[in-house]
């Protein structure tokens, strides 16, 4: 994870964060730890893994979900590391999150994200989001309802 941040762009980072923050910061053991050890009650994280030609690993993306406490809702939020980018990584975490959200029964998934950033927007379009734009000043958001679970198929289908 640490190298995951580390590899970041300045523009990824403010993507994630909606402002930008030091890899120290980003990489602190506490904020980590939240991060790496979460609730599945009420929270995911789906990571990408690339298998090096080396033998090494590297983590090339990630999307965190989390589930309200009030609602068939969630929010989530999704980063690939800028080497890459349009490689298709993105589309396969948020298909996998899709996947996930269906199976535990959510009817909405939504997710905020800077208006310049075109690479999300074309993404969500491209899996059935509706963009939504709350004031100028704001944050885009992007909105996927749910089927009903009635039509669902099985639980966690190519997760």
């Amino acid at each position: 994870m640490v190298q995951f941040h580390q590899d970041l762009s300045e523009s990824s980072v403010r993507s994630w964060y909606f402002e930008s923050r030091s890899v120290n910061e980003r990489t602190d053991h506490t904020r980590l730890r939240r991060a790496c050890f979460i609730d599945y009650a009420r929270e995911m994280a789906l990571v990408a893994v690339v298998h090096n030609r080396d033998g090494t690993k590297t983590i090339a993306g990630l999307t965190q979900m989390q589930k309200s406490s009030f609602s068939d809702r969630a929010r989530f939020a999704i980063v690939v590391s800028d080497h890459w980018q349009h490689r298709g990584i993105g589309g396969q975490l948020l298909q996998k999150l899709i996947n996930v959200a269906k199976s535990e029964g959510l009817g909405l998934l939504r997710a905020a994200f800077l208006p310049e950033n075109d690479n999300l927007k074309h993404l969500f379009e491209k899996f059935g989001f509706s963009i939504v734009n709350a004031s100028p000043d704001e944050p885009l958001y992007a909105e996927l309802e749910l089927p009903p679970a009635s039509t669902r198929q099985s639980a966690y289908p190519g997760v």
